[in-house]
């Protein structure tokens, strides 16, 4: 789960990847909003890689 917040007036969207899926969380005043990527497995390495 992922939550983000900033107190100004410009849009903060950042994008969570993992294994190919992506979710988006805005976090411009936000006080109550999370996001989160379900079913994550690693891969053959035991590895998984998170991008923002």
């Amino acid at each position: 789960m992922y939550f983000l917040t900033a107190t100004f007036d410009l849009k903060t969207v950042t994008n969570f990847t993992i294994n190919g899926q992506t979710v988006s969380l805005d976090a411009t005043y936000n006080s109550n909003k999370s996001i989160q990527i379900n079913g994550i497995s690693p891969d053959v390495n035991g590895e998984v890689v998170i991008n923002m």
